[in-house]
């Protein structure tokens, strides 16, 4: 079967999607009503499908370092929830006109923020007073120590070849623990450090002759993660140690995970890896280290010239499996076949290990922008880096190793891309074009119309196959290609947030795409209505669906397959002739075609202020090639069903007092005993002392429960797609025959105090 470029109702919704956004500047419109107060918050959220990672990385970025209400420009409040982009403006008009803000709680003040909006950013934004001589110093002082348990499944007698996981070998027991504080000294001045202490994998050595490292898991120990010391004055900004920093779009450079970023961020951003049935980690997130400046005096009455510079050169830590062992050879991992190297612990195989400061990564770079008010602005980025593997120890050659996805694999690499914006009345535009060293070229174009009922988005796109720039952060699909996102990708976006009436929200977000090598065409679908009938009371539906491949469909197929694995493929990576090797229209074999949808409700009952109650269900269907009896006819291939309830309740019995709790259960295979089902609750308690002080304590149980095939099972899989003729029901096997996995408890217990003086 050929497959066609973007046909032309695809075509006709890139240009209704263009028609219907208008001419505006872009932000992620979330997919609901953010209520979070910490990093736990927004990771329950994520876990349960309410938000995407993306959000969770921008949302964790706020929490970090949140927005000053009275010194940040358009953008920065633009990126906060629940604040659209004419609400923005509105702030900075007030601000102008009735002067700074003495605590959110004024920003009631400005026409169209309603309360609700004021509660969704509280955890993301704060409104520092000007600077005066009573009150000229903040600090902030936090740790966290947590531990948690698991029952592992023993292994006996397993050879030294064998490839065990750190829990098999019943490492990672110990507590871990983090701190973070930071200081602010009249407004203009800042200083931050975070540490962590806990065990992990050390002393990591390469032995050349049989290409495997050797290493040993070391007692906890104080690790350094992030610092930095910043200056931030009207006329400029600098920043010595960790920041990130991002221009325009994020075609042409940015690590920050902001919405619209311009210019440089301190950093005290890390992330805390599950510990359900594993040690748990804090692991800092791969940023920028060194230092940038910002030069912003350049003012010539509305416009003026913005410089920024900026250098790194850090340590960065990798997953095992996304490197690959190359003996100093020219390889290429979309092209070569390529294996990871071998761990070994103490003489045992061990595998899944994350190896700490593995490669080093040194760039430079700088943005030029003029600027014209706040809506207008042209600019230009450029950046070049390079990256090297000889920072492990018995490494020589440079090149011994090599990204498997996510890098180019030249020695220097690099992007320089223009950008620019325009806005007049609700409308405003913003564009990017970008181009690497290599030559691989990327185009993005966003739009927004802010009318009085809400915001709607539209963006296009192309990014070549040859773009391969691993610093980019444009609007993408969450494929990849080679690892980055932002490459051989062409679509449009429409993203809608009405308010129609009070009480009322409407939230949608419709993307349409296209793999540009394979010409495979596919689309993603999210709707969100949520309605407050009275006080107190909050109802959601949603639906959440996606489909790999729009030309090909049906139960055979494995949603998130790897294309490439079944499309004959020419030198150049292109489909040849675009003729799928599968071309029998029935044959049980999958290449990337598939859908996964989810469909749920929530309910949200707040009866008191000091009280608020939730619930929610989410239902999945996912193509995973599984097939199923149909009574008393044949098996036939049909979705795998999951569920997912939760329940979450959060109480203030005093001022100073919050009690909050959750319960869920999760069954990702309704019929099989492979995937997760489990149960987990949690329970929280925080306390504020003397206003300055607070303390939490939280308690973590989950298990993960017994599962048993279904007794039809096998038979359905000897029988396989419904060329059997007859029935595939069959009585219930016997208890020994069922295969059952077994139940193991995990759970965690983690106390903290932060101190903010």
């Amino acid at each position: 079967m050929r497959s066609r470029a973007l046909a032309a109702g695809f075509g006709a919704a890139v240009a209704a999607a263009a028609v219907l956004a208008g001419p505006g500047a872009a932000a992620r419109t979330f997919p609901l009503a953010i209520d979070a107060e910490d990093e736990d918050d927004l990771r329950e959220l994520y876990e349960a499908g309410r938000i995407s990672e993306d959000d969770l990385a921008s949302l964790l970025e706020l929490l970090e370092n949140p927005v000053d209400v009275n010194f940040s420009e358009r953008d920065d409040l633009y990126s906060l929830p629940g604040l659209t982009l004419e609400m923005a403006e509105a702030i900075l008009k007030d601000r102008v006109a009735n002067g700074p803000f003495s605590s959110l709680a004024d920003l009631a003040r400005v026409p169209g923020i309603a309360a609700e909006a004021i509660r969704e950013i509280v955890p993301f934004a704060y409104a520092r007073k000007p600077e005066t001589r009573t009150d000229p110093v903040r600090a902030r002082l936090k740790v966290r120590v947590a531990k948690n348990f698991w029952e592992g499944e023993p292994v006996e007698g397993a050879s030294p070849e064998s490839t065990l996981s750190v829990a098999d070998l019943g490492l990672g027991q110990a507590p871990r623990t983090y701190l973070l504080g930071d200081v602010h000294a009249y407004r203009w001045l800042r200083a931050g450090a975070l540490f962590f202490l806990q065990e992990g994998l050390g002393g990591v050595v390469y032995d050349p002759e049989s290409r495997d490292l050797h290493a040993s898991w070391g007692k906890p120990v104080v690790e350094f993660s992030k610092a930095f010391l910043s200056a931030t004055r009207a006329e400029g900004s600098a920043v010595v140690g960790s920041f990130t920093a991002g221009y325009g779009l994020g075609l042409t450079f940015d690590v920050s995970d902001r919405i619209h970023p311009h210019g440089w961020y301190s950093d005290l951003t890390f992330y805390e890896s599950s510990p359900d049935s594993a040690p748990g980690a804090y692991k800092s997130r791969a940023r920028l280290f060194g230092g940038a400046a910002r030069l912003t005096a350049l003012r010539f009455g509305r416009e003026s010239l913005d410089l920024s510079v900026f250098g790194s050169s850090w340590l960065h830590d990798v997953y095992q499996y996304d490197i690959a062992v190359t003996g100093g050879e020219d390889v290429d991992p979309l092209r070569d076949e390529t294996v990871s190297p071998r761990i070994y612990i103490d003489g045992q195989r061990v595998g899944w290990l994350t190896l700490p400061n593995a490669y080093r990564e040194s760039l430079v770079g700088g943005n030029v922008t003029f600027r014209s008010g706040r809506r207008n602005h042209v600019g230009v980025t450029a950046w070049v880096g390079h990256l090297d593997f000889d920072v492990i120890e018995g490494v020589e050659d440079p090149r011994e190793f090599l990204l498997r996805e996510g890098y180019p694999t030249e020695d220097l690499y690099g992007a320089f891309g223009v950008n620019g914006a325009f806005g007049i009345g609700v409308v405003d535009l913003r564009g990017e074009y970008a181009r690497t060293f290599t030559g691989g070229n990327a185009l993005l174009f966003k739009a927004v119309a802010s009318p009085l009922w809400g915001e709607i988005e539209g963006s296009l796109r192309r990014y070549e196959t040859g773009f391969g720039n691993p610093h980019a952060r444009g609007i993408a699909a969450p494929d990849a290609y080679g690892g980055m996102r932002d490459r051989d990708e062409q679509g449009a976006r429409l993203k809608v947030r009405l308010d129609p009436l009070k009480g009322l929200s409407v939230r949608a977000t419709i993307d349409l795409w296209q793999r540009i090598s394979l010409g495979i065409s596919n689309a993603e679908a999210y709707f969100r209505v949520s309605a407050r009938p009275v006080h107190g009371l909050e109802i959601a539906a949603f639906a959440d669906l996606k489909n790999r491949d729009l030309v090909n469909n049906g139960r055979t197929r494995i949603y998130g397959s790897d294309d490439e694995d079944y499309l004959d493929l020419d030198e150049e990576g292109q489909a040849s002739g675009n003729e799928r090797l599968d071309s029998v229209p029935d044959a049980d074999v999958t290449y990337g075609a598939g859908e996964k949808h989810s469909i749920g409700g929530e309910v949200r009952l707040s009866p008191v202020p000091k009280a608020t109650f939730e619930v929610l269900y989410r239902r999945t269907y996912e193509d995973s090639g599984k097939v199923y009896p149909t009574g008393d006819g044949p098996c036939e291939p049909w979705f795998q069903i999951g569920h997912y309830m939760a329940f979450r309740a959060r109480l203030a019995p005093t001022k100073t007092t919050t009690v909050s709790m959750r319960a869920r259960y999760r069954d990702d295979d309704v019929h099989g005993g492979i995937e997760e089902r489990s149960v987990e609750a949690w329970l929280q308690g925080d306390q504020l002392i003397g206003g300055k002080v607070k303390v939490s304590l939280r308690g973590t149980f989950g298990r993960f429960l017994p599962d048993p095939d279904a007794p039809w099972k096998d038979a359905c899989e000897t029988a396989g797609i419904p060329t059997l003729q007859g029935s595939c029901a069959v009585p219930a096997a016997d208890e020994e025959e069922v295969y059952v996995t077994e139940g193991r408890n995990y759970g965690e217990i983690a106390a903290s105090v932060e101190v903010r003086f």
